[in-house]
């Protein structure tokens, strides 16, 4: 007898001791969440399997975590492990606690990661504590550095970015033709661009376009970026046109109406209108209010108050092309006071027209002859007295387009333009509060320039939940069932304990009769 508890508890510990071995070589994990937010996305493993050269993932956090921040720290740890597995050992860890000496914090300020402060209990006090969250990713002299670790949903793509930045010999080049507010600019008025270009210089040499001297080369530029542009010349759309016939990438975001912040509208004209009509996308002369908005901020008076606002369109799942790599996965795009465009036109020989996303089956435009009214009042009531209909907000045309100034000519194969009937969807006021709409943003400069490996690692911690827009019967039909399915189910429960009870009862007669 107890040989055979002896027998079983050795095949015990050795059968541990082999899960273990495979289990630090074969790294495996169960995730059956929707996205797979707790596993690396396909594109990450794969980079990993293909590096060629050692990375060094420098964990700058202190020992003794806080227990508030103690999930992070695993959740952290389990995702560098995975990065170690995949890597084929390509991948190295090594752990340093600034806080254990003054050489290990030296070394954490020049690698610039600075502590972040937290309140933290101890023997029934608060107190203070300096914690250090940051990872310096390595390969040989070269380095970059996450600072501080706040969401681990996005440490997957902060981490692998920077390894192919890293593991990259050169950097694509992006051309920025748009406005070029300074970075006290556009704090002020929340309207400038800083956040989107801060994360597009991170993956990709930014080049700003002067309009006089204007040179677009697509042996040089992968992508041309045309933000808010205002009184294009003819020479100016001679260069862009030339750069599309040259197999050039184009994302045009255009504004067809201004909008002051005392909520006046003015229709404008950017110059690029004919000329993206020419390529199958008409940008038309309306503002655009749907049923799924997002709510936006308001002051009335000393107060201020959030409500849903019918100009800022939020674009809905069904709503977007689910094959696109831009826009795919990618709940709760937000656009704000966007213009609606026209694909209609028969597309040229060899191009493709493609609708990216619409609104839902409700929405309405409003034109310049007809004047714009924005308050959240007039919007709110147009809503409510139905109709509406789909209209496209976000479109591409690729292939052989034609050329707008030689009409026997059509570009090569490869050529792409993708339109966006507003700019402010790349102001950061908006990415700050959608972080979806940077994400799309940098997604098609992904897919113009390097392809889509970065994307679904990106895409799928942008991914939201909102609630689908439903007809005036479906939810009269979904509220009234509630109420009626409480009390039917009420009843029912009654009913049965009821049979239930006189049929016991039943029982217990005949047998105490027979007895």
């Amino acid at each position: 007898m107890k040989r055979n508890i002896t027998i079983t508890a050795i095949t015990i510990l050795l059968s541990l001791a082999i899960v273990n071995f495979l289990a630090s070589r074969h790294f495996a994990r169960i995730d059956l969440t929707r996205n797979k937010e707790y596993t690396l996305a396909p594109s990450t493993k794969k980079i990993l399997h293909d590096l060629k050269d050692v990375v060094t993932l420098r964990m700058y956090f202190t020992e003794n975590m806080p227990p508030q921040i103690s999930a992070l720290k695993r959740l952290v740890d389990d995702t560098v492990d995975e990065f170690r597995s995949y890597s084929g050992q390509n991948v190295r860890v090594e752990y340093v606690d600034p806080s254990s000496s003054d050489e290990a914090q030296r070394e954490a300020l020049v690698a610039k990661v600075t502590p972040v402060q937290l309140n933290v209990q101890d023997n029934n006090k608060v107190e203070v504590a300096k914690i250090y969250l940051g990872i310096g990713v390595m390969k040989g002299d070269k380095r970059e550095v996450i600072p501080v670790v706040i969401n681990p949903q996005n440490l997957e793509y902060d981490l692998v970015s920077r390894i192919v930045k890293l593991t990259s010999d050169k950097l694509p080049t992006v051309a920025w033709w748009g406005p070029q507010l300074t970075e006290e600019q556009g704090a002020l008025s929340g309207q400038g661009y800083l956040i989107l270009r801060k994360e597009l210089s991170e993956r990709y040499t930014i080049v700003d376009v002067n309009p006089k001297l204007l040179d677009l080369d697509p042996e040089k530029i992968s992508a041309l970026m045309v933000v808010a542009p205002h009184a294009v010349t003819e020479d100016q759309q001679r260069v862009i046109d030339t750069y599309v016939m040259n197999g050039g990438q184009v994302i045009a975001l255009i504004d067809t109406v201004a909008v002051s912040t005392q909520m006046q509208a003015m229709s404008q004209t950017s110059g690029l209108e004919s000329l993206l009509t020419h390529y199958g996308i008409t940008i038309k002369n309306d503002l655009v209010m749907d049923r799924s908005n997002a709510n936006a901020l308001f002051m009335g008076g000393v107060v201020n108050y959030q409500i849903p606002y019918p100009f800022w369109v939020k674009l809905l799942t069904q709503d977007i092309d689910s094959e696109s790599r831009i826009v795919s996965g990618l709940d709760g795009i937000v656009l704000p006071w966007t213009s609606s465009l026209d694909v209609s036109k028969a597309p040229a020989e060899g191009v493709t027209l493609k609708v990216l996303a619409r609104t839902t089956d409700f929405a309405k435009v409003q034109n310049f002859d007809a004047g714009y009214k924005l308050d959240p009042d007039t919007a709110g009531k147009s809503m409510q007295e139905g109709g509406g209909k789909s209209y496209t907000l976000i479109a591409s045309a690729e292939g052989r387009l034609p050329s707008y100034f030689e009409k026997s000519k059509v570009a090569d194969a490869k050529a792409r333009v993708l339109v966006v009937g507003t700019s402010r969807v790349a102001q950061d006021q908006f990415v700050h509060q959608f972080p979806q709409d940077k994400t799309m943003l940098l997604n098609a400069v992904d897919v113009m320039s390097i392809g889509d490996q970065l994307i679904d690692v990106r895409s799928r911690s942008q991914l939201g939940h909102p609630i689908e827009d439903l007809s005036d019967l479906a939810e009269n039909i979904i509220k009234y069932a509630n109420i009626a399915g409480g009390v039917i189910l009420i009843a029912v429960m009654a009913i049965v304990v009821v049979t239930y009870r006189r049929g016991r009862r039943r029982s217990l007669q005949a047998m105490y009769h027979h007895s």
